[in-house]
């Protein structure tokens, strides 16, 4: 009898135990960050992937998998993180196994410069932090914890990165998106690229060579468990260094790359050695800030890398054999758009914007005048003629399309997101609404969304005021679930 109660009493405790578990991983995967760096990775097909690009924002923007497809038929996505330091790409490295089999990782090496670089390592650390652990909870997550734990310099208590304790507080603002958001269900079409489309002149560094400087000893460390790890899955292994503006010690980290790189027989494409001159690295237009490229510098190195990858065409294989080939394809197209309408996402000019908005026939561009028959509305109408269309009357409503321009009532349907959808025009506010949401900008003398049919979703929200003052947004992933 005694020993009956004894075991029902263990059964209790250890159901308790197991919804306690349970109920805590509910809890951590709800409160977790709903932003990660590797939704691409995670929303790829297994085993699809040949190539992956690793590191730290240095890939992100310096690299365009898209391209990878176009020249050479090779499916690649970036698995980066702000500021990834070693370990932390060691770890990306492991998580993105789980799923893929690639024939060939490129790892960008700006996370050998950490104590080095021009960032502290505590603001690595702190930046790494922030954005580096929203990766599927499990053992590697864990082991990575425990990893940055021990190798960063800005040292946290092991609870600090569990996502319960770190987000405990957004109850106080929920969101449907707390309890739908899946980053395997997030595919980005750009596969992990970031558009930078500013050109920022940096100084171009001019240092003599430099001795080897050996990094941080956890760099080396975690770069020689990925060499390993690498040989083990049989994975070709190069290495890159992406264009920044160094410093001497830097420069030394580089050397010292260099020397690990020959005497391990590692192809290196150091871009801030000879290669920078050889495919014409301009830092006068190409970078956005002194530490990454913008999309003129990216095209560049990504192109080169493209040609460098031909020597190795027959470990990948043919274009025709890839299962998800017609994807693959299909986010070229999407890549490609978004690249052919750049211009117009960094236009400046009104006149110029509208023009250009309004002569493309993939664009369809909704404008709402107030009453005002001012220098605004008169700029307006300059703008529609140069593009071949007919002037829009203060206080109008209209709609310029592959059709031309026509008058609109203050409510339209139209496919928005490839499906049925709803655009109005308020003018009392001289706001445009789509599907019943304001548009970010709007309650000036001219008020424009662009929808591009294309891509399938609004592009660009802009106003101008009476005073010619111009503002456009383009609708980022951030902005356009609201919309749907």
């Amino acid at each position: 009898m005694v020993a009956s109660k004894t075991k029902q009493h263990l059964l209790r405790g250890l159901s308790f135990l197991v919804l306690a578990v349970l109920l805590l991983s509910g809890l951590s995967w709800l409160l977790r960050d709903r932003q990660t760096t590797l939704s691409c990775l995670y929303s790829e097909e297994d085993n699809s992937l040949d190539l992956l690009l690793v590191g730290s924002s240095h890939v992100n923007s310096g690299y365009i998998p898209s391209l990878l497809w176009q020249e050479n038929g090779i499916s690649a996505c970036n698995v980066y993180s702000w500021s990834q330091p070693m370990w932390v790409s060691y770890h990306y490295i492991k998580e993105a196994l789980k799923t893929q089999q690639p024939k060939m990782i490129v790892l960008e090496l700006f996370g050998m410069t950490y104590g080095h670089s021009s960032i502290m390592p505590e603001e690595i650390d702190r930046t790494s932090y922030q954005n580096s652990f929203n990766i599927d909870p499990g053992l590697n997550w864990l082991q990575m914890i425990r990893t940055a734990e021990t190798c960063g310099l800005d040292l946290r208590p092991y609870e600090d990165f569990l996502n319960l304790p770190r987000y405990h507080t957004r109850w106080k603002q929920p969101s449907l998106s707390m309890l739908t958001y899946n980053p395997h269900k997030d595919p980005d079409p750009l596969k992990g690229y970031g558009f930078l489309l500013t050109a920022v002149p940096q100084q171009k560094p001019e240092i003599a060579p430099q001795p080897a400087l050996t990094p941080y000893e956890y760099c080396v460390e975690y770069l020689e468990k990925i060499v390993a790890l690498c040989e083990k899955e049989d994975i070709r292994l190069v290495f890159t260094i992406t264009p920044y503006v160094y410093s001497e010690a830097e420069q030394g980290i580089f050397q010292w790359i260099s020397e690990y790189a020959q005497s391990h027989e590692i192809p290196l494409l150091n871009y801030n050695g000879p290669n920078r001159e050889r495919i014409g690295i301009d830092y006068a237009t190409d970078l956005s800030d002194w530490g990454h490229l913008n999309y003129s510098g990216a095209q560049k190195v990504t192109m080169d890398l493209c040609r460098f990858l031909q020597d190795y065409a027959q470990e990948f294989p043919a274009r025709e054999e890839h299962r998800n080939a017609a994807l693959l394809n299909e986010q070229l197209g999407y890549y490609q758009r978004i690249a052919q309408v750049q211009p117009l996402l960094s236009e400046t000019d009104y006149s110029a914007w509208l023009a250009r908005a309004a002569a493309d026939p993939e664009l369809v561009v909704f404008l709402q005048a107030d009453g005002t028959d001012g220098e605004a509305l008169r700029l307006t109408n300059r703008a529609l003629a140069e593009a071949g269309h007919k002037p829009i009357a203060a206080g109008g409503r209209m709609q310029i399309d592959e059709n031309g321009a026509q008058a609109c009532g203050e409510q339209l349907d139209f496919a928005l997101f490839d499906k049925k959808g709803r655009v109005e025009f308020n003018p009392a506010e001289n706001a445009i609404l789509l599907n019943g949401k304001a548009a970010p900008l709007g309650g000036e003398a001219v008020t424009a969304v662009v929808y591009d049919t294309v891509l399938g979703r609004p592009l660009e929200s802009a106003s101008l005021s009476e005073s010619l003052e111009f503002t456009h947004r383009e609708f980022t992933s951030d902005l356009l679930p609201q919309y749907r």
